[in-house]
């Protein structure tokens, strides 16, 4: 598993422990991910909400995407 995806497996299970009153801090994604691969992440977030988007996901799912974008883009990770 590459980092990104260690990293969106620990954002989803940060916000489960935090759904059930378990409260820690999130390591924030350039701390946990290459920097080489932002373009890469950013792009797999934007497909991953592009098809969920299209569909008839939850709208939980689309909050949690645009969120990790936010995310990226706070700690300079841009397209």
């Amino acid at each position: 598993m590459t980092s990104g995806l260690r990293w969106i497996q620990a954002a989803c299970d940060w916000e489960i422990s935090r759904r059930l009153g378990r409260s820690y801090d999130l390591r924030a994604p350039n701390a946990a991910m290459d920097p080489s691969e932002a373009g890469l992440w950013i792009d797999a977030v934007t497909a991953m909400r592009t098809s969920f988007a299209s569909g008839e996901a939850a709208t939980a799912v689309l909050k949690f995407l645009d969120a990790v974008a936010a995310l990226f883009a706070a700690h300079g990770w841009k397209p």
